[in-house]
């Protein structure tokens, strides 16, 4: 048994060194309050006159005597733990407006707003895809999937600016870390492990240290024509994975009264919609000389609108209703139908980018 209890030692002591430095400077400070606060406890109750300690009989009669009432208390603080938890954990953050604060003007929008929605997601919200069982965000399922289908989309975004500007190493370290699977928090198969939070932070810290040496003058940003085509094909090409998830869940569960993944479906295509949104809205300002062609503009105004009636889908529950009925919506098709009207006009102004001709030779989405 002494073994046994100088593993389990050992094994905290393990893992509280590898969380040090990434989620625990909150934990530690607890752990060290709650210390000192049980120190003083013991302290008074051994300086204590009238204090005698309890005997192991008199342990087992009161517990006899109140199971009753401990056993409710536990079930009541569980009861309150999840669902308080988790209401006041969740938080689909769909702001359209949602921008970098303090931003540089003279440095590229788009690298701003991908470590600005990093930082709102791990370190202003709490990053829920990864928590355990023991959290009681670990309940939700609509939050982790927005955030996954966020940082899916942030990720892409940052690997095709890399492979665009292939000069500058921090995006190429961006890149990889954002590639950390969402759901890895601090121990994997009980053993310590890293923690998607940590590996995101790094990411964040890379694209602010980009956007500092371009500000120096030490980086380039790749601002042709060429780069803008990329930029747009990897955000039409998110539109169109998440279009063809939808439409597979769809066809799996329609007409169905319950579909519990379903939820899950939208709300992570939802999380690359809004990615691709902000994106969209971003690059007219770092690549302006291509927006001045009218047509273009048109477009690229009809595929920002189409997004953002897909943002604006926030139903209290989602349903998976068939196409044709009269009283079951199916708001995955909702959201669907406008991302795959906005990936079409993303790829007629890509062809109006690179083919330099009139849109007028392109028919529009909406015709």
């Amino acid at each position: 048994m002494k073994e046994f209890f100088k593993k389990l030692k050992d094994f905290a002591l393990l893992f509280l060194l590898k969380i040090k430095g990434a989620a625990a400077p909150v934990f530690e400070k607890t752990v060290r309050a709650f210390s000192a606060v049980w120190k003083s406890v013991k302290i008074y109750l051994k300086t204590s006159p009238g204090f005698t300690p309890p005997t192991k009989d008199k342990m087992v009669s009161f517990v006899l005597k109140w199971w009753h009432w401990l056993l409710g208390g536990i079930f009541a603080f569980l009861v309150l733990y999840y669902p308080a938890g988790a209401i006041l954990t969740h938080q689909i953050d769909d702001d359209p407006s949602f921008a970098a604060k303090n931003e540089k003007t003279e440095t590229p929008k788009e690298i701003a707003t991908l470590y600005a929605l990093i930082d709102r997601e791990v370190n202003k919200h709490v990053w829920t895809p990864n928590l355990p069982f023991f959290f009681p965000s670990a309940v939700l399922d609509n939050m982790p999937s927005f955030q996954l289908g966020l940082i899916n989309a942030v990720h892409k975004t940052v690997l095709t600016l890399r492979e665009q500007n292939p000069e500058a190493p921090e995006l190429k370290s961006a890149a990889d870390l954002l590639a950390y699977p969402g759901t890895k928090w601090y121990l994997s198969g009980w053993k310590p492990s890293v923690s998607a939070n940590g590996q995101y932070q790094k990411a964040r810290i890379d694209l602010m240290k980009y956007e500092s040496l371009l500000e120096e003058g030490k980086r380039t940003f790749n601002a042709d024509r060429e780069a803008l085509s990329a930029v747009l094909s990897a955000q039409a090409s998110l539109l169109k994975e998440n279009a063809e998830k939808i439409r597979k869940q769809v066809a799996k569960y329609e007409k169905r009264p319950i579909d519990l993944r379903g939820d899950n479906v939208f709300y992570r295509a939802k999380g690359t919609a809004y990615v691709v949104y902000l994106m969209l809205r971003d690059v007219e300002e770092d690549f302006s000389g291509e927006f001045e062609n009218e047509n273009v503009r048109l477009l690229w105004l009809d595929a920002k609108d189409s997004l953002e009636r897909a943002l604006n889908i926030r139903p209290f529950l989602i349903v998976n209703g068939g196409p044709e009925t009269q009283f079951l919506p199916n708001h995955l098709l909702n959201a669907g139908f406008y991302m795959t009207v906005a990936e079409a006009d993303i790829r007629r102004m890509i062809y109006l980018i690179n083919k330099r001709e009139s849109r007028d030779d392109v028919p529009s989405a909406r015709d």
